[in-house]
């Protein structure tokens, strides 16, 4: 299985299309609900309207097509696309009773079957870091756009993650380690380059996401899974993880944990 996250000891996600764990849609579902306000301001950046089609690449499990139809109404259109049968199985049923025209295709982000200039707006959110040809993939999204039509993409920078632990050197191998197993974990600084390099000035905002919940930390980075595998490796002493995972609870238990993570909001007109 090639997973999204394939480096890091989390094997969740399928990109190929054969399916999804449990675990993946948990946290998708959580990173929907810590992302929401920066997922309002992505969504705010494409200036949609009634009428207008819209294009959701990677579209996960569909939470932002929702979002989306409601911008465009029942005279617009939304598209989500995604590589994963499974995920747009589980995005047409969560979006059952959407009333608004909304459609799921399966889909190669680098390869997207629709025709130049056909959408009013193209996004995707937390896709490009996966992909083996990020450029490719945001090539296809300006072709798909008609001139004057704006994309929009937000993506994570996987070294800029901060947490708070008295341990400094475990602290920095385990989100070194995580950095790693993310195929392109800068991505988020280079959206700036990237969005150039396809013809595109883009707008860029920066976007820090608070994490006060160990939980909620260790589903979106997994802190646990990696700081064990490490040791399973031989990167790191067992007693000094089990050390610092006891600080990390305490920490949570006493009101003191404290993480970060930095996003990138990227978005452009097309011109030509």
């Amino acid at each position: 299985m090639n997973t999204r996250h394939d480096l890091s000891g989390r094997a969740f996600g399928d990109v190929d299309g054969t399916g999804y764990t449990a675990s993946f849609v948990a946290y998708l579902d959580s990173a929907t609900q810590q992302f929401r306000s920066l997922k309002q301001c992505s969504l705010e950046r494409l200036d949609l309207g009634a009428g207008d089609n819209a294009l959701d690449v990677g579209c996960g499990l569909g939470d932002d097509i929702r979002g989306l139809a409601g911008l465009v109404g029942l005279t617009g259109h939304v598209i989500g696309v995604d590589s994963s049968q499974a995920l747009l199985a589980e995005c047409r049923r969560r979006s059952a009773d959407v009333p608004f025209p909304v459609r799921f295709v399966a889909a190669d982000a680098h390869h997207l079957p629709f025709a130049n200039n056909l959408f009013t707006a193209c996004r995707a959110d937390r896709v490009l870091q996966h992909l083996r040809n990020p450029v490719q993939a945001l090539r296809e999204m300006v072709r798909v756009v008609r001139p004057g039509g704006r994309v929009s993409v937000v993506d994570r920078d996987w070294s800029l993650v901060a947490l708070d632990a008295d341990d400094g050197k475990t602290t920095q191998f385990v989100l070194k380690r995580i950095a790693d197993g993310i195929r392109n974990a800068w991505v988020g600084r280079s959206l700036h380059a990237l969005f150039l390099e396809v013809g595109i000035e883009p707008v860029i905002e920066p976007v820090s996401i608070p994490l006060f919940d160990l939980n909620v930390a260790d589903t979106l980075l997994d802190l646990v899974i990696v700081a064990n595998n490490a040791v399973t490796e031989g990167g790191l002493d067992k007693a000094a993880v089990t050390s610092w995972l006891t600080e990390l609870k305490d920490r949570d238990r006493t009101g003191r944990f404290s993480a970060a993570l930095t996003l990138v909001i990227a978005s452009g007109i097309r011109r030509l």
